[in-house]
């Protein structure tokens, strides 16, 4: 099978596409792009691809860099820079870059030196000054980003949430629109912050357990990138193939001046949202897709739980929800074969499925994307 070549200026449907094309012998080769184009959610669903592959077949994985040749150390510099390496490390076979002159490395290796890095970060990567930076956790070694206090103890996780976005983001920052953003009103720093916690804490009561209740080894993450557009034409190219965030987008833009938006992402590499649920709950079901995306908008409404009398992971997702109306915000989940979304503006009050032209395929992991004006007024 030829490689599967992620290019710099991927969309979100392009990803999909690729998802359609899983190795029928069990072994597949991804490269990975020196940089991307600033398409909302990209990284978040790359991530879902590298994941699934990994998880689905013999996966090597390469960044696209001809030098002639990366030292380990070096390597694992690179693979510590980002999202996407840090993912493909924990999934796949094999690592390494394109160039000819420089050998694979077998991800195994690769991936105690890659968790101690990280750690040593106090689990930050993908930091670019007054634009993004991407907060990691790695189960079962480091479950707990040290740059976050424990998720026990919800003041404190929130009141960070907010720091780190000032010190990041905004405050000291070298970006040139950084003058131009006034630090967020408390209400929208509140519902931001319950939105991660809740989604973070989801991750990590319902995406670590395996069909048997039994931890399973994966990465978990909380992303932040700031975008910033001068026009509605700029804004639209970011949401290409994306119809129902398109119509969100022109419903939002104003006409006057730079517009700024915060893109948060949070994803895990457990079973899936509904194959989670299904696992520790034999009297649903749910066989095909139409059922599956009832079975979601079930879990949410009625906060279903894995656990029969208790709340579970549809009570994060409904206040979560929640947080976004309030921000005059747009989500997008991408769990199981579902590929949804939820707005204000766009849709109706339950989840509903993205415009694609193929169903989704079955993908591993949930990923669950906000975005958000930063100068409109929320409740």
């Amino acid at each position: 099978m030829s490689p599967i070549k992620i290019r710099t200026n991927a969309t979100l449907a392009g990803i999909e596409d690729l998802l359609a094309r899983k190795p029928a012998d069990g072994s597949a080769e991804v490269w990975l792009p020196r940089k991307l184009s600033p398409a909302f959610f990209i990284h978040s669903h790359i991530s879902a691809l590298i994941t699934t592959l990994g998880l689905s077949s013999r996966l090597c994985v390469k960044h696209w860099d001809v030098r002639p040749s990366v030292s380990k150390a070096g390597l694992i510099d690179l693979l510590s820079r980002d999202l996407l390496h840090a993912t493909a490390t924990m999934v796949s076979e094999r690592v390494g870059t394109a160039s000819r002159f420089s050998e694979l490395q077998p991800s195994a290796r690769m991936r105690g030196p890659l968790v101690k890095k990280v750690t040593e970060q106090l689990g930050l990567i993908d930091v670019d000054e007054g634009r993004s930076y991407t907060i990691c956790a790695f189960d079962p070694d480091a479950p707990s980003p040290l740059v976050l206090p424990d998720l026990a103890n919800a003041i404190a996780f929130k009141r960070a949430i907010v720091d780190l976005r000032r010190q990041w983001l905004e405050v000291g920052s070298a970006s040139q629109y950084s003058k131009h953003i006034a630090l967020l009103p408390p209400t929208v720093e509140s519902n931001l912050a319950t939105f991660i916690y809740e989604l973070f804490l989801n991750s990590q009561q319902h995406g670590t357990l395996n069909d048997d209740n039994q931890p399973i080894p994966g990465l978990r993450f909380i992303s932040y990138r700031k975008h910033v557009a001068n026009s509605a034409a700029a804004l639209r190219s970011r949401a290409s193939g994306f119809p129902e965030l398109e119509q969100y987008l022109d419903s939002t833009y104003r006409s006057a001046g730079p517009q700024f938006f915060y893109e948060i992402s949070i994803g895990d590499q457990g079973l899936g949202i509904v194959r989670r649920f299904l696992a520790t709950r034999s009297e649903y079901s749910a066989e095909n897709s139409d059922a599956r995306m009832e079975l979601l908008n079930a879990i949410i409404d009625k906060s279903l739980s894995s656990k029969v009398g208790q709340f579970g992971a549809g009570l994060g997702l409904r206040r979560a929800l929640e947080a976004v109306g309030r921000l005059n915000g747009f989500l997008m989940l991408r769990t199981d074969d579902l590929w949804t979304f939820w707005s204000t503006h766009v849709g109706g009050h339950a989840m509903s499925r993205v415009s694609c032209k193929n169903n989704p395929e079955t993908i591993r992991g949930t990923y669950i994307n906000l975005l958000f004006p930063t100068d409109i007024g929320v409740g």
